[in-house]
């Protein structure tokens, strides 16, 4: 075991080390505040103080961790032996910068309470980001500061026992339309068709008509395919469905459809279901607690796991809901016009609450690759999306982190503008499978 001395155990000393410590290191440690038993102690032990104690293992400590409430701190990014680092500390410090300090920072995702623009879906902008704008988004910075603090523990302490860990893979597939033309309604159906009119899509309107009478299948049915891969690769998947009322940005089945619940039924006997709150439920608890409920009397088993449509989320309003509807783990973070490290992890992590500083029981997913971010805003061919996978996947191998991907099943139709990524999911599904263990 490590004993940690520091002068106050705050909430957010506690979070910060249980993460790197306790998830992705895996190094049983103790925090202390209790100095003569610091000094008594005969194991492997450090201290994370302003100023060296004794001739222990330090690592200086910075204020961040010991305030309350969000400040506006100056923040100059430095290259420390070829990593980002920010937050800087004297030679007396193992390490030139805190790397407490700065994995709760990017983990709390604390600049995200600071005044920022919004893009148009209220979201906070990749651009904006920290990461983004010192070209570090793409690296699983936290990670790799938990290596660093590794390095130096095992210099000093080489006989101390730390966990191995492995690559992992979670496949995650988003159900914003179940199906192009089918089950939708009269209306809906109609309106369609009028639109390929108006466009002289006449070739569309054929093709419409050939799937509402049987004679072909709709494009964006392409579970028999998703279900193929899953049989062979056994991956760890989680299919979101959404059942939000018809809207703008809301367009999939009726969620009392008995077709479509017969398809979310069947779908739950081969991977794992979650929600996938509409639009506007960020922010409005009973619209997201009347879906919840939905989807669990149709899979009749409880619904723990959550994704936000669109991405939307509202710190730290959207994750309080959704610990009160009872959802345990949510894979929103994420942006939607960059692949990477929105918090800077490869590792699952609980929500920090800032405004009431405390740990909560939410545990965060995050994602660093999504079809959409791939294709629409980086407007990568289907062969340049499969090298930048492969270098994402390669980041994450590189830390023994999890790999999160995110794809739709309308994007696996292999046609139109997505014509050629059936066998980019494919490959993915395929190398990321082989090697998590």
């Amino acid at each position: 075991m490590l004993l940690i001395f520091t002068q106050k155990i705050s909430p957010r000393v506690k979070f910060i080390f249980k993460q790197y410590f306790g998830e992705i290191l895996g190094i049983p440690f103790r925090l202390c505040s209790d100095l003569q038993e610091f000094v008594s102690f005969n194991g492997p032990k450090l201290s994370y103080t302003k100023q060296p104690l004794f001739k222990e293992l330090h690592f200086q400590a910075t204020e961040i961790l010991f305030e309350t409430g969000v400040e506006d701190p100056e923040i100059q990014i430095f290259d420390s032996n070829g990593i980002p680092a920010f937050f800087p500390c004297s030679s007396k410090s193992a390490l030139n910068f805190d790397p407490f300090a700065c994995g709760f920072f990017m983990l709390s995702r604390y600049e995200e309470y600071m005044i920022h623009i919004k893009d148009k879906h209220e979201r906070f902008r990749a651009e904006d980001s920290l990461a983004f704008k010192n070209n570090f988004l793409e690296t699983p910075v936290v990670n790799i500061w938990a290596e660093r603090i590794k390095e130096k523990i095992l210099e000093q302490f080489p006989d101390l026992s730390i966990r191995k860990n492995d690559f992992k893979f979670i496949n995650t597939i988003d159900i914003d339309q179940a199906y192009a033309y089918k089950e939708k309604g009269i209306f809906r159906q109609s309106g369609i068709m009028i639109k390929q009119l108006m466009n002289f899509q006449f070739g569309k309107i054929t093709e419409v008509l050939s799937v509402l009478i049987g004679r072909k299948e709709d494009p964006f049915n392409t579970f028999p395919f998703l279900l193929e891969l899953q049989k062979k690769y056994n991956p760890k998947s989680i299919f979101f469905i959404l059942l939000g009322n018809y809207g703008n940005y809301d367009k999939n089945i009726h969620p009392k459809n008995r077709h479509f619940q017969s398809l979310i039924k069947s779908l739950g006997d081969y991977v794992n279901i979650g929600i996938h709150p509409s639009y506007g439920s960020h922010e409005q608890v009973k619209i997201l607690r009347k879906e919840r409920q939905m989807l669990k009397s149709i899979i009749n088993r409880e619904v723990l796991k959550s994704r936000q449509h669109f991405l939307k989320f509202n710190l730290p309003d959207t994750f309080r809901n959704l610990l009160e509807m009872g959802i345990e783990e949510d894979y929103t973070m994420g942006f939607a016009s960059r692949v990477g490290f929105r918090a800077g992890t490869c590792t699952p992590y609980y929500f920090y609450d800032l405004d009431l500083e405390y740990e909560t029981r939410l545990k965060l997913y995050p994602f660093c690759i999504m079809d959409a971010s791939l294709n629409y805003y980086l407007e990568l061919s289907p062969q340049e999306a499969s090298k930048k996978i492969n270098e994402m996947m390669d980041a994450v191998k590189e830390v023994q982190g999890t790999f999160i991907s995110i794809w739709h099943n309308e994007t696996l139709s292999d046609r139109d503008i997505w014509k050629g990524w059936r066998t980019v999911y494919s490959e993915m599904v395929k190398n990321a499978s082989n090697e998590s263990k």
